[in-house]
């Protein structure tokens, strides 16, 4: 090990021996205080980065942060500055590795004007992480320091055992970077001739299967630098070191953090045996015409199916069998046969959906005086609102509006049919079953969302019929509002009166549709004529403590 000793650096670089031993360098760094000077400390990273062409990992203060939300106080940030940084890592080619911990590294320990900053992390090139690709940093409390303690764990000691051990067990999943290999098509074709069979649905997972066990590149892209580099990062970033139970329990062995996940999805995803389904039926009328439903019922066309494939995203919808849209597109001359007749088997036959509509679910760790004219408004937010809506509501919604049965019963049968497993660190638990909610990602699931949101909209056009609540005019000429819908948010308009909102109350259709208002992300806004009194009293009214109140 040998060590050199520079103006704001320390220098350690291995020197190992043996056969596939790697040398590679550390480097511990100092940004300079003085932001005016702070150009020299990336200067000087320039320098070292051009010295030697080893693995290399930098870390400590760098008395700069990369973006805004690194920081929480009074302080702020010039954006020049961020933007000087986040450059000199680029031209360094060094990766924010990220961490395991408090985000903060620094606080100024002042009662009054607290500023809590990321000063502190480690950096490492594209070798370095193809060497260490299970290393993980943790952000450790420091007791004489207001800066935290880092520990950069190389070889990926303290993580979860099982998931370490368990690694091989991961998904099947093609990666678009292989397509830049000239093989790639070639390999395509001869899997997919050699896998026989009348049955269009078998073949493509036979086929699947029998892909995820060939070596795709042998000398290809899967062993360069970067292709090593881009998977480990991708891999580090999504890795989940624990969770929190119900009882504020932190877990860490991947078992644990499984059934937590697992129970947790289970219960989103099972219905709450909605009531009052019939008061809100009786608010929808008939829309869907004769003719409307001759265009939904009519056979589906093989370039139908050609062309909405050909208009999805290029990777999306991968499903459990590992592939995305990219794919199908690009082999559209070796697999469109089959692709076509496993979808029109489903479409205009009685083909099993089940087997194709498995779905993963992957969690992401995660890196606040009255006059005549008083009017209010409340914006709404619907919490998880796509995993909540009941199958059972918006079924008899389709029939209500006027869908006819045939149709109907083939939307059903593609959402109720679903089957979630949750990714833990690329490894899927077991299956499980839904019986309410909508995917995201789901192409249809916007338009049956709409239809649900409906329902809403019919009660409060009955409502407001009956004068039992008020639309409201910017101005005298101007259109008059009582709803605005847009997505999972809705906006209401009415008169700011306790009657009013009572009636507002009584629309909210949380029993019936298993919808649940998010309170947190919901805010109440007034005009200026009326009074803090009343805004207190409808807000106590409207049981929805944790709102905001806006003049």
């Amino acid at each position: 090990m040998t060590r050199k000793a520079e103006s704001g650096i320390v220098n350690v670089w291995s020197n190992r021996r043996g056969a596939g031993a790697k040398n590679w360098r550390f480097t511990g760094f100092y940004g300079h205080l003085e932001t005016c000077k702070r150009k020299d400390s990336w200067e000087l990273l320039r320098r070292l980065n051009s010295q030697l062409a080893l693995p290399w990992i930098c870390a400590r203060d760098f008395n700069e942060i990369l973006f805004d939300f690194e920081e929480s106080g009074l302080r702020g940030r010039d954006r020049y500055q961020m933007e000087a940084f986040r450059k000199v890592l680029g031209d360094c080619n060094l990766s924010n590795m990220g961490y395991i911990g408090n985000c903060f590294t620094w606080c100024n320990n002042r009662r009054n004007a607290v500023v809590r900053e990321s000063l502190d992390r480690w950096l490492a090139n594209d070798e370095w992480q193809g060497l260490f690709s299970l290393a993980s940093c943790f952000h450790l409390t420091s007791t004489t320091s207001d800066h935290a303690s880092i520990l950069v764990d190389c070889l990926g000691s303290k993580r979860t055992p099982s998931a370490v051990t368990q690694r091989n067990e991961r998904m099947y999943q093609f990666e678009a970077l292989w397509l830049r290999d000239e093989l790639c098509e070639q390999v395509v074709t001869n899997t997919w001739e050699r896998v026989g069979g009348d049955d269009p649905v078998l073949r493509l997972q036979t086929a699947i299967s029998q892909r995820a066990r060939t070596n795709w590149l042998l000398d290809g892209d899967q062993n360069t630098n970067f292709f090593h580099a881009t998977a480990s990062q991708r891999h580090r970033k999504k890795h989940i070191a624990g969770i929190e139970d119900g009882n504020g329990g932190w877990l860490t062995e991947q078992g644990d953090v499984e059934k937590v996940a697992v129970d947790y999805f289970k219960d989103l995803f099972s219905s709450a045996q909605p009531v009052g389904i019939e008061e809100v039926l009786e608010a929808v009328r008939p829309k869907v015409t004769d003719e409307m439903n001759m265009g939904l019922t009519r056979v589906f066309s093989e370039e139908e199916v050609k062309c909405t494939l050909f208009q999805m995203h290029l990777t999306k919808a991968s499903g459990s069998y590992g592939k995305p849209t990219i794919f199908s597109q690009k082999f559209w001359s070796v697999v469109g046969k089959d692709v076509r007749r496993a979808v029109l088997g489903i479409l205009n036959g009685d083909q099993d959906v089940a087997t194709l509509n498995e779905t993963f679910v992957v969690l992401i760790p995660k890196m606040k005086r009255s006059g005549r004219n008083s009017k209010m408004a409340l914006k709404i937010d619907m919490s998880k609102a796509y995993d909540r809506v009941e199958w059972v509501l918006l079924e008899n919604l389709m029939l209500k509006l006027g869908f006819d049965q045939k149709f109907t019963a083939l939307v059903l049968r593609w959402f109720s049919s679903v089957s979630f497993s949750v990714l833990i660190n690329g490894i899927p638990s077991q299956k499980f079953g839904a019986t309410r909610g909508l995917r995201q990602g789901d192409p249809i699931s916007p338009h049956l969302s709409i239809i649900c949101a409906e329902a809403f909209s019919a009660l409060l056009s009955n409502a407001e019929a009956q004068n039992l609540i008020n639309d409201i005019a910017i101005c005298r000429a101007g259109p008059r509002l009582s709803n605005l819908f847009f997505a999972d948010d809705s906006l209401l308009f009415t008169c700011a009166n306790m009657e009013k909102v009572q009636v507002l109350t009584h629309i909210f259709y949380e029993q019936a549709s298993g919808e649940k208002i998010n309170l947190d992300k919901s805010t109440m806004f007034f005009s200026k004529s009326v009074h803090e009194d009343r805004r207190l009293a409808i807000k106590a009214c409207l049981d929805v403590g944790s709102m905001a109140l806006n003049g």
